[in-house]
């Protein structure tokens, strides 16, 4: 997908926030989801309603799924990495956890993609800057969950464990995407969506999976979570990346944990510890460094072309 020429304006900068307040307001969505739906049943409806949304607007837009062939591997690992695995370790991890915790935990996120692009891309290799990143965001992630929570491992502990890992995930997720290249962005995305469903399908026929009593707000989150997050969510994003690209985007990373914490304490009453803002702010002083030293890689390209 190429960006347009123009440097970034309100417009672009308007889509990016709008973007980090979706994105950001899914981790207080999910909390209510989960307070009558477990993770998997919950997890399940959320990929249907998506699906049949974004299925429909392909349609209505006349585009199509990818040809078949060496795209759809890549379709197939997006949807693991990119929605399957992340939406259900996201959705267990917050039965236990906060969401504005669930978002801090998130934040490390693009540091688990440049560690991952160094040894899968040829040309995303760690520097001094994104190193240094990374051990910052580290000392943030020990710093936000304690070394005496990491040393006890207990149920909580797993929890947030579980988020930290659905951030690798989504790390995982950037790497795969680069071989998204077959077929148009919509296609490609509808598809995703529709094997994530496929995927999370064979759970759905386990043993009392189906046994609760949702309530009306768990069941209004969920399509919530659908229609805002996941599907409009993910048009806006391909509309910021065919505008202005995917490092412009990629700043929506800095918004998403700062509007979940603000949207849990504004609507669940919910209040992070010091020691949590603290964690938070070392994770994206990391980010921003990596980022940094990703900035250092184009310029000396450019240079050296």
């Amino acid at each position: 997908m190429q960006r347009t020429s123009s440097p970034p304006g309100l417009a672009d900068y308007g889509l990016l926030v709008l973007l980090g307040l979706i994105w950001g307001a899914s981790f207080t969505f999910i909390k209510i989801a989960v307070s009558s739906v477990p993770a998997v049943p919950m997890t399940l409806i959320r990929m249907v309603v998506t699906v049949v949304l974004m299925i429909g607007l392909l349609i209505w837009l006349g585009q199509r799924l990818p040809a078949w062939g060496r795209t759809w591997w890549f379709v197939a690992l997006s949807a693991f990495f990119g929605n399957t695995l992340p939406f259900l370790l996201i959705a267990w991890g917050e039965e236990k956890v906060d969401s504005a915790l669930a978002a801090i935990l998130m934040a490390p996120s693009p540091l688990a993609a440049a560690v991952l692009a160094h040894f899968f891309t040829a040309d995303e290799k760690l520097n001094r800057h994104k190193v240094a990143g990374i051990v910052i965001g580290v000392i943030g992630i020990v710093v936000l969950m304690g070394v005496d929570t990491l040393s006890r491992l207990g149920a909580n502990t797993w929890h947030q464990l579980a988020i930290l890992a659905a951030g690798v995930c989504y790390g995982a997720n950037v790497v795969v995407n680069r071989g998204l290249t077959g077929g148009s962005a919509m296609g490609n995305v509808a598809a995703v969506m529709f094997v994530s469903m496929a995927l999370l399908a064979p759970l759905g026929l386990l043993p009392g999976v189906w046994t609760f009593t949702p309530t009306t707000a768990s069941l209004t989150a969920i399509v919530t979570l659908a229609i805002l997050s996941t599907s409009i969510g993910t048009l806006i994003m391909l509309a910021i990346v065919r505008r202005q690209g995917a490092a412009f985007t990629a700043q929506v990373n800095f918004l998403v944990p700062l509007f979940g914490v603000l949207i849990g304490a504004v609507t669940l009453a919910e209040r992070p510890t010091a020691r949590a803002i603290a964690g938070l702010a070392l994770i994206l002083a990391g980010v921003a460094l990596a980022r940094r030293g990703a900035g250092v890689r184009v310029a000396k390209a450019a240079r050296d072309g």
